[in-house]
């Protein structure tokens, strides 16, 4: 009997994990289609473009040119908790192999040196 039980719970969460796959493919394919990326990439064209224009009319008029004026630069953040935690376990893991192979070639040197 709960034998039976597994399986049945396994096949719940299977088919639940499968109709959550299925309808995110079915948002993104339809998102696709509609074409969401295109028109947000001609946004940005259309917002490049425009900067273009007023960078070539400020030139023509003789103002003072700041490239901070014509670009929109998104400073994005990567960060998060688990980079920042496999960049502190990889600065550690370089200490220590560094340290200790610092310390092994030292003892080496001092032992046929000595």
């Amino acid at each position: 009997m709960e034998e039976k039980k597994k399986k049945n719970y396994f096949n719940i969460i299977a088919s639940r994990i499968f109709i959550i796959l299925l309808v995110g493919y079915i948002v993104i394919y339809i998102a696709g289609e509609n074409g969401y990326y295109d028109a947000y990439k001609y946004k940005e064209t259309e917002m490049t473009n425009s900067k273009i224009e007023q960078f070539e009319k400020d030139v023509k008029s003789g103002k003072s040119i700041k490239v901070s004026d014509y670009i929109n630069e998104k400073d994005v953040s990567y960060q998060n908790i688990i980079s920042t935690a496999g960049i502190t376990l990889s600065d550690g893991i370089v200490k220590v192999i560094s340290d200790g192979l610092g310390s092994t070639f030292n003892f080496l040197g001092e032992l046929f040196n000595g």
